[in-house]
């Protein structure tokens, strides 16, 4: 017969018993599923982001904290004053092509009246097409410099990472090669443990959560 102690005595053993596993699956939690570390670092590098161009900050497209890529517009610096620039370079090199070929069609004119157009006039009209030739080189290098700088008037992310500071004005002038005062840095966090932490599984791209302590 089943005396009621008999049954009191082993449902303790077993609440004791659950309660034992319970203490063992929540240090196995503790240690290998949530680890907690008191001494753990994280290791921020800063990629500073300077402005190959100068001018107004028009636009701000990033804040502070904000996951970027790299190739990512961080700040627009006055694309219409550096458009403005393309144009003018697209016109003058119209202007100096125009005047080349007017001057390489009076050459071969004066080449073929060798009889009429005397030879210091035709000595002329060579030297001013090799002139305007060198000049349309120099106007070709002039628009590809003004597309360049207006391709600069974006300022990208060097690198993936988090925006470190940045200041939300879009009136700020930038000076040429200066740092972004809109955007200082790109953060590259990545923690780092300590040999006294007893965490041997830790790896790359672990989420983790920090804990003030009072």
């Amino acid at each position: 017969m089943v005396r009621p102690y008999d049954i009191l005595r082993a449902f303790i053993t077993a609440l004791l018993l659950g309660f034992l596993l319970f203490i063992v699956y929540a240090l196995w939690v503790r240690y290998q599923v949530e680890p907690l570390t008191r001494d753990g670092k994280v290791r921020a590098d800063i990629v500073p982001v300077a402005a190959d161009v100068g001018g107004l900050v028009t636009e701000v497209r990033i804040h502070d904290n904000q996951a970027v890529h790299r190739g990512d517009v961080l700040v627009v610096i006055d694309r219409p004053r550096y458009q403005l620039a393309v144009d003018q370079a697209h016109a003058n090199l119209g202007n100096v092509r125009a005047a080349l070929d007017e001057a390489i069609k009076e050459d071969r004119r004066n080449r073929a009246m060798t009889d009429v157009v005397a030879e210091e006039t035709t000595e002329q009209g060579q030297a001013k097409v090799a002139e305007l030739t060198s000049s349309l080189a120099q106007g070709q290098a002039a628009l590809n410099l003004a597309k360049f700088n207006l391709g600069r008037t974006l300022v990208r992310a060097p690198v993936d990472g988090t925006v470190a500071v940045t200041i939300t004005i879009a009136t700020f002038f930038i000076f040429l090669s200066s740092s972004s005062p809109a955007c200082r840095g790109v953060e590259r966090m990545r923690a780092r443990r300590s040999g006294r932490t007893g965490l041997p599984d830790m790896a790359p791209r672990w989420r983790a959560r920090s804990i003030d302590w009072l």
